[in-house]
This record gives C-alpha cells, sequence and structure tokens, in this order.
C-alpha cells in the first residue's frame, strides 16, 4: 500500500485528519485530489475553525442537512448556494442568506413569515388589513400606524423580541429610562406620541429628546394659533407658554437645537402683542447666548438655514418700520399648518366655515399673504420656522424594530443521528477502499 493511502487510512481510523500534511503529500505522488477526503477533513476542520469559502459549496453539496443546521447555528459556514430550484438549495439559502430568496423560493419553503415580513417593509396598510396579520406582524403594523391602544393590550402569542418591546415601550411611557429604545429611529415616531409630557433633565442627553423637543414646541405653536382663530384665548395662552418653555429649554443645547430655540423665541415675541420694543427684543432672543456659557459659542448653521436665520433678521428690521395696526409674521402658522404647507388652502377652505367670524378675518388674512408670496408680489418673505425642516422630520430609517431586517430561517431539521454524524467519514472510507482495491 502507498504510503500516503496507509496515512490517511490510519488517520481515518483515529479520526485525526486533519493530523496530516495532506499538500505535501498529494504533489510527492501521481494521484488525483480525493473528494471524499478533503470534504471528512473540512467538516472535522469546522469543528474547531472555519474553512476557505470556495471550499464550503462542497459541503453544502455533500453533507446532510441536520449536520449543515449546526454548523449553521455555529456560525460556521457563510456561504449561500446559488439557486437551482430544489427545496434543499431553497432552505440552505434561508438558512444562510435569506435577503437573496426570489418569491418562488418562499413559495418552495411556505415561508409566510418571510412573506410577511417584506410586504411590511414595503408598502402601507388600512387598519382593517392589520387585523388579518400574524400576532408579531400585526402588533409591529399597528405600532407604525401609532396604534397607542397596543400597549394596553396583553402581549399575547408574540415572539420574545416583540413581548420585551411592548413591555419596554410600556414602562418609557410611564416616565422609566429604557435609552436602548432611543437608538432605534424607527420607534420615533411612535416614542413622540407617548413620551412623557415633562422634558428630561437635559434635552441634549440624547438626540431624541432634542428632536422631540423642537417637534413639540412647533406643535404647540401651531396649536396656539389654531385656538387663537377659535377665540380660545385660554387654551392659546397656555400653548404658548409652553412653546416658549420649549423654547428656552433649546437655547441651552449646543448646535442646530440653540439656534432653533432662539428664532422660536424671536417668533413669539413678534407675535404677540403690539408692544414697540418688541422688534428689538425679537433681535436680541435671534442672537442670545446659552446660559450655560460653553466654551464655544453655537455657530448658525450653513447653507440654506443659515440663510432663513438671515433673512429673519432682516424681516425684524422691516416690520420695525412698518406702520401696519397688524402685522402677519408668518402666514402659514397663523393657520395653523406647518410652515411651507402647499396644502394650505385646502386646510383654509376646511378651516373658515368653522370659525367665529374674527377668527376668519384672521384667516382671509393669512390667505391673502401666502398668494401674495406665491404670486412673488409680497414685500418679505414670512417669518421661517423652523430653520432646518430636515432635521426635525421622521427618520428615515432602514433597519429596526419597525423595518425590521431578514432574519435567517428557523432550523427544520432534527439533531443530527449518529449515522448522518458519520456520514463525511463513511463516504471518505469508501473513497480510500476504493484507491487501495485500484492499487
Amino acid at each position: 500500500m502507498d504510503s500516503w493511502l496507509y496515512d490517511r487510512t490510519a488517520a481515518l481510523l483515529k479520526g485525526t485528519p486533519n493530523a496530516l500534511n495532506d499538500g505535501a503529500a498529494e504533489e510527492a505522488v501521481s494521484t488525483p485530489p480525493l473528494e471524499k477526503w478533503r470534504i471528512y477533513q473540512d467538516e472535522q476542520r469546522l469543528h474547531y475553525a472555519r474553512v476557505p469559502h470556495d471550499r464550503q459549496p462542497a459541503l453544502l453539496r455533500e453533507l446532510p442537512l441536520a449536520v449543515l443546521d449546526d454548523f449553521i447555528d455555529n456560525r460556521k459556514i457563510s456561504y449561500a448556494p446559488e439557486a437551482d430550484g430544489t427545496p434543499r438549495t431553497a432552505y440552505l439559502r434561508a438558512r444562510i442568506a435569506p435577503a437573496v430568496l426570489d418569491a418562488s423560493e418562499l413559495d418552495l419553503l411556505d415561508w409566510a413569515d418571510e412573506r410577511f415580513r417584506r410586504k411590511f417593509r414595503s408598502a402601507e396598510f388600512s387598519p382593517d388589513e392589520v387585523s388579518a396579520f400574524p400576532p408579531r406582524w400585526r402588533f409591529l403594523a399597528r405600532l407604525r400606524l401609532n396604534d397607542l391602544s397596543v400597549l394596553d393590550e396583553p402581549p399575547e402569542r408574540l415572539p420574545e423580541a416583540e413581548c420585551a418591546l411592548h413591555d419596554a415601550l410600556r414602562a418609557f411611557r410611564e416616565g422609566e429610562d429604557r435609552r436602548h429604545l432611543l437608538g432605534d429611529r424607527t420607534l420615533w415616531g411612535f416614542l413622540e406620541l407617548i413620551a412623557p409630557a415633562q422634558q428630561p433633565r437635559r434635552l441634549s442627553e440624547h438626540p431624541f429628546y432634542t428632536w422631540w423637543a423642537v417637534r413639540r414646541m412647533l406643535k404647540a405653536l401651531r396649536n396656539a394659533h389654531r385656538a387663537a382663530l377659535h377665540g380660545d384665548v385660554q387654551r392659546h395662552d397656555g400653548l404658548l407658554r409652553a412653546a416658549r418653555g420649549l423654547a428656552s429649554a433649546l437655547r441651552e443645547v449646543p448646535g442646530p437645537a440653540h439656534w432653533e430655540g432662539n428664532n422660536a423665541l424671536a417668533y413669539i415675541t413678534l407675535a404677540s402683542g403690539s408692544r414697540p420694543e418688541r422688534f428689538e427684543d425679537a433681535r436680541r432672543e435671534m442672537n442670545a447666548e446659552a446660559r450655560y456659557r460653553p466654551k464655544k459659542r453655537p455657530q448658525p448653521f450653513t447653507g440654506e438655514p443659515r440663510k432663513h436665520f438671515e433673512d429673519n433678521l432682516q424681516l425684524i428690521s422691516r416690520l420695525a418700520i412698518r406702520t401696519e395696526a397688524v402685522q402677519v409674521v408668518n402666514p402659514y402658522l397663523l393657520l395653523g399648518v406647518e410652515h411651507g404647507n402647499e396644502e394650505w388652502k385646502t386646510y383654509w377652505r376646511r378651516l373658515r366655515r368653522m370659525l367665529p367670524e374674527d377668527g376668519e378675518i384672521i384667516a382671509n388674512r393669512a390667505k391673502d399673504a401666502i398668494e401674495q408670496y406665491e404670486r412673488g408680489v409680497a414685500e418679505a418673505a414670512p417669518f421661517v420656522l423652523p430653520l432646518s425642516p430636515v432635521l426635525w422630520r421622521l427618520p428615515e430609517a432602514r433597519t429596526g424594530a419597525l423595518c425590521p431586517s431578514p432574519s435567517p430561517l428557523p432550523r427544520r431539521t432534527a439533531r443530527p443521528a449518529e449515522d448522518e454524524l458519520a456520514a463525511a467519514r463513511s463516504s471518505a472510507a469508501r473513497e480510500l477502499i476504493e484507491q487501495i482495491a485500484a492499487r
């Protein structure tokens, strides 16, 4: 018997195939490489190390599925085979790289959960559709639809991860610190709705709180103007105080939020009352320092936000020399809509039918101001608030609880039986016997 055959046979009997220097042995003799032996070596090597990427296809092709599932569970195999239309290959692709599967492979595996995940990421749904979803996706869809009542229901039949999310959201609503939730920007829209009314000790603790405070301040301003249109002075004053408080807190946050706070305080000063001094007060608010005295004074935005900032300063100077008894600082906010809202006229038509006479006069004045601005005949552009709208929009996060990434298909095989565990060794033994018989 050739020495290399003897050595391999001895190593097979001992169960130590990787103790041999096979590369040197095969170069020294004129013999084709033994495929089954190499697979046996690599299968044994996977128990303590990784196998090169180019040698994994043979393992996926030859080893029993249950054995492969053990290695996949331990993250020892990373190669996803090319699709070939067979259930075995589709199963391995789903276990290793679920994102690459096409619809026909999902059907071949009858993998409903991944079908729902893809629909969930790519489609909008109505509350009626959501009621037919499986429990996990129904819960996540209701979060996306901002259905706050989902937290008041027991998390029945939810997977462990969604149960933990349900409990964490409830705790956050009660004021407990759940910092890990803030890192998931797909949840910010829902967190905004359930965040306790009291602001944290410092808005700079996390970007979410700054974002939340700016949006809450802008909403309070819009609602204050709506209340004024309806003649509800008490609600108007209360909301204006809330907006002022948030703007003052934002002034203490370095960066863009500082200037948004200053800008909002200037707007509130201009929009409140008719004192001649309000113009000079508004200018001071625009450039006010933070009380905490940072080492470096926050600089205004660059680009378009900075231009808005400077335009607002110029508008204050223009308003100061005008003699009109009533001045429209921002007609969009006066109507109670976001600055620059393209649907403002639809809202105005619906709103004016519900307003008392005084409110209708104010709404019509705002409508006229917007139309003049849109036609390019206004003396000046409206006071811009916020300065940088893109920073305060709902984040378009690509991954997170409400935009889940694909998860590997759960294992569908049992633990390997003894004959499956020995399959690679048995194949290598048959191959060696054939080599010996051929000598």
